[in-house]
């Protein structure tokens, strides 16, 4: 019901029509209905709907893979002016000529698992917050772009500072 419940508010907003979801389990979504499966907010909590963004993402990126670069080329097209990016369209269409090569690795977030806390924030409610966000970015510098010994900038550390102090009355 969720799903369908999302389809028709995003209906509305785009001005199109939508296709019910009937059944549950496994099956082929369109585009109207995989956004509306990652939008969902009532079932479990915002890590459960992250990790349906990703299986949907793994899902485009699995299709993508079966694609010729003749029909990469031509969705890339017909999708980029939707599509806030700093790359142009060449620059993409030279990316997914490379797409069987990607793989997805992990499926970590920011802030990192490991390094996070949850808590109801005043009126902001339930939120995620970084235990540290320097000690996050340091873990993102070492994972994305193997830096063992990264020192984040003045302004992260700052930042780190200001969010501590504005959540530890409030975090677990």
């Amino acid at each position: 019901k969720h799903i369908n419940n999302y389809q028709i508010g995003i209906a509305e907003v785009l001005k199109c029509d939508y296709t019910p979801v009937t059944e549950t389990g496994m099956q082929l979504l369109n585009g109207l209905q995989a956004t509306a499966y990652c939008r969902i907010r009532y079932v479990g909590n915002d890590f459960e709907r992250t990790a349906r963004q990703r299986r949907v993402l793994k899902a485009v990126a699995d299709e993508a893979k079966k694609a010729s670069p003749a029909q990469l080329e031509k969705i890339a097209n017909s999708v980029f002016d939707k599509v806030y990016t700093s790359l142009d369209i060449s620059e993409i269409v030279s990316l997914l000529g490379n797409i069987s090569k990607y793989n997805i690795v992990d499926e970590g977030g920011f802030p990192n698992s490991d390094m996070l806390t949850t808590g109801s924030i005043g009126k902001k409610g339930s939120c995620v917050v970084p235990r540290s966000l320097e000690s996050n970015v340091t873990w993102l510098h070492e994972f994305l772009f193997d830096e063992k010994d990264y020192e984040p900038s003045s302004a992260v550390k700052e930042y780190s500072a200001k969010i501590a102090a504005d959540t530890n009355g409030y975090v677990k």
